[in-house]
């Protein structure tokens, strides 16, 4: 086990190493080492290191585009609005193989995105971190969800908390991200209806 755990301390390492320095890391190395960091997670080691796994996780979102295929990233991105990049994830994240199945709930007073539990929590877990951390960096700061929510237990909603910049709950009823009507509504930096149809004829072509 102490092996196990100096070597996910390792892999960590490495990867806020990245992160920090901002070295470029070849998108198939990071997919290795998210394998190879979820395998050690399975082990009895993430409850020796709690916060390593949290810290890998959101440095991870920090770097992984908000789609990890092209076409994707810029489906979201090009969109009007945050809510619309949100439902641009839930028509098209078919066309990568996306475990995580997006429902988005609109209300009067909340939007919701819930994520179906099949996914696991590792890729619940990676996606909400993803979205919060990239939807804010897409509108300058202002994206600012009221709750991100878990159905299984985390290590640390302390630091998640103080990674996402909203309270988390942990052993909730459902998962995913609440927001404010005005936060679905937030405008993206990179907003281009022109590119955004052109986009949606490929993805559609590849749905069909």
């Amino acid at each position: 086990m102490a092996q196990a755990g100096s070597f996910a301390c390792l892999v960590v390492g490495a990867v806020l190493f990245g992160v920090v320095t901002r070295v470029t890391v070849p998108p198939l190395t990071w997919v290795a080492l998210t394998l190879l960091l979820h395998a050690s997670r399975s082990m009895t080691v993430g409850a020796a290191l709690p916060g390593i796994w949290i810290a890998f996780y959101v440095a991870l979102a920090r770097v992984t585009p908000i789609g990890p295929y092209p076409l994707l990233d810029y489906l979201v991105l090009t969109s009007e609005t945050v809510g619309a990049g949100v439902k641009q994830l839930e028509r098209y994240h078919r066309i990568i193989g996306d475990p995580v199945d997006l429902h988005v709930r609109e209300q009067m007073d909340t939007v919701r995105i819930e994520m179906a539990p099949a996914a696991g929590p590792f890729n619940i877990e990676f996606t909400s971190s993803l979205m919060v951390l990239h939807f804010k960096h897409e509108t300058d700061g202002g994206f600012a969800p009221t709750r991100v929510v878990f159905q299984h237990a985390v290590d640390d909603p302390g630091a998640y908390e103080r990674a996402l910049g909203c309270p988390v709950g942990p052993q909730g009823s459902w998962n995913g991200i609440s927001m404010s009507p005005d936060a679905w509504r937030l405008p993206l930096r990179r907003r281009d209806p022109v590119l955004r149809r052109l986009l949606e004829t490929q993805a559609n072509d590849i749905l069909a």
